[in-house]
């Protein structure tokens, strides 16, 4: 009884805590954005607003970006072994599958090891700086692996024989002690080492799911490779009828691109559309009824092309932290919807880089919300500058 005690206080420890996270890192910060939006234009070149809507992202990467607490509910799932030997049991069997479901919804429990791995993946990368390593993984991906794959080991393991008689031996108990009513006996095993490779194999999910992307990648481009190999005869001929006009076309693309290298990007990026979140989000624009609009409607974003060039100045670089982003709706005065702009949280930059390749520059603008400008030659990132909101603002778009 007292062992259960302990646990539940524990337990009301992490939700606390996992309060405390999302109210101090991500709530107050949105609470400031609107404060900020009731009395100051959400751009300095903002047209004729008349108000603003805030649709609020989530804060689960804000959480999983704590190594401590994922390491906790680790703990947590270490001191219920019975319960895992219980949930293990029940997807050996499909003769009913409620309590099968039951089993695998409890072994997905062990996706913590996976943010775990994570978690400490990034500080070893980041110290290391190699950061471009690993790219971020998504934590939707990641629940729904282990939801499968935790009961789906046990599930695949027990149809061979002989791994049947290595659990049977690694479960055998060694010691049997007699109730003091006789009624039944009371068994103790040792499943130290049962665990520690149980978890272990989940924890080291994360590049199971990342080498499982890459190879998607890898089919995904050689069927366009061979989809464009069929079209090679048809643009042949095209390019030696249309040969001058190809030259000149290129030459003056290649001036627009060098123009566009050095001058300040649009505000209207492929970071900043609709398409580009996984498809939780997604989905989630799409019930707000933000899936039918134009890309160009779509604004802010400015800080991932930066961490797509220079990983290093990620706060995080193993977990995506796009969830965390909010999307401010602008309506004009016939109240019709005029800009969406995304947010991000100025946390997510990591400003104390020791290895800078380029210098970040900070300025105030009077704006509710910061805005990052990068300045581009020749493909390179040659200087940054973070303007920052009204109020110190937490959010840049």
């Amino acid at each position: 009884m007292l062992w259960r005690l302990v646990k539940f206080l524990y337990r009301i420890g992490l939700c606390v805590w996992i309060f405390m996270l999302c109210t101090t890192h991500y709530y107050c910060h949105v609470y400031h954005l609107y404060n900020n939006l009731k009395t100051i234009p959400l751009h300095v070149t903002s047209p004729a607003i008349t108000r603003y809507e805030i649709l609020v992202g989530e804060p689960t990467c804000v959480v999983l970006s704590n190594p401590w607490l994922c390491l906790a509910f680790v703990v947590d799932i270490c001191a219920s072994t019975e319960y895992v030997g219980q949930a293990c049991l029940r997807v050996c069997q499909t003769e009913n599958w409620f309590y099968f479901g039951l089993g695998l919804l409890y072994l997905g429990r062990t996706v913590w090891c996976a943010y775990s791995t994570l978690t400490i993946l990034n500080i070893v990368l980041k110290r290391c700086h190699r950061t471009t390593w690993f790219a971020p993984a998504n934590t939707t991906v990641l629940a729904v692996a282990a939801t499968w794959a935790g009961g789906g080991i046990v599930t695949i393991q027990k149809q061979w024989p002989k791994v049947l008689d290595l659990y049977t031996s690694l479960f055998l108990p060694y010691d049997v002690d007699e109730d003091v009513s006789k009624l039944h006996h009371i068994g103790h095993m040792d499943i130290a080492l049962i665990m520690a490779v149980y978890l272990g194999t989940m924890g080291n999910l994360p590049f199971a799911v990342a080498g499982g992307s890459r190879v998607l990648k890898k089919v995904r481009s050689v069927m366009m490779t061979s989809r464009l190999k069929q079209k090679v005869s048809f643009v042949s001929i095209l390019i030696a009828t249309n040969r001058r006009r190809s030259s000149g076309t290129t030459s003056s693309l290649r001036r627009l691109r060098s123009i566009e290298m050095v001058v300040e990007p649009p505000k209207h990026m492929v970071e900043s559309s609709f398409h580009y979140n996984d498809f939780k989000h997604r989905l989630m624009l799409w019930f707000c009824n933000l899936g039918h609009l134009k890309d160009d409607m779509y604004t802010g974003g400015s800080v991932y092309p930066l961490f797509q060039q220079c990983p290093d100045y990620q706060s995080q670089c193993t977990i995506s932290q796009r969830g965390g982003d909010c999307y401010v709706l602008s309506y004009d005065r016939r109240d019709d919807l005029v800009e969406v702009t995304r947010v991000t949280l100025v946390s997510q930059i990591d400003l104390t880089v020791v290895h800078r390749p380029f210098r970040i520059n900070q300025l105030t603008t009077n704006a509710a919300v910061g805005r990052f400008v990068v300045a581009k030659k020749s493909d390179a990132i040659r200087a940054a500058t973070l303007h920052r909101g009204c109020s110190n603002s937490p959010w840049v778009s």
